[in-house]
């Protein structure tokens, strides 16, 4: 539910959001690492997004390529700096 709602699909309450993917951390946080684990983050990118945003201080950005972490920084640097002008 989470990737469709993610991928403009039909619209969702902030507190439905907000519970769905709690849900989904949960479930997330007790999952083993492992080739299951990755499987299922690779077919749904937003899991992916959520468990790194919640391994932050472990995983960094390690689900992501390099270069589209550094191309997400480099647009953020750009869009805080036109915000500053």
């Amino acid at each position: 539910m989470l990737q469709r709602f993610e991928a403009g699909g039909q619209p969702m309450a902030p507190q439905q959001y907000r519970a769905l993917a709690q849900q989904a951390r949960t479930l997330l946080d007790g999952a083993t690492p492992g080739p299951a684990l990755d499987s299922l983050l690779h077919a749904f990118p937003v899991l992916s997004d959520l468990y790194e945003n919640s391994h932050y201080e472990h995983a960094g950005l390690c689900r992501h390529p390099l270069d589209a972490a550094l191309a997400a920084e480099q647009a953020a640097r750009q869009a805080l700096q036109r915000a500053a002008s």
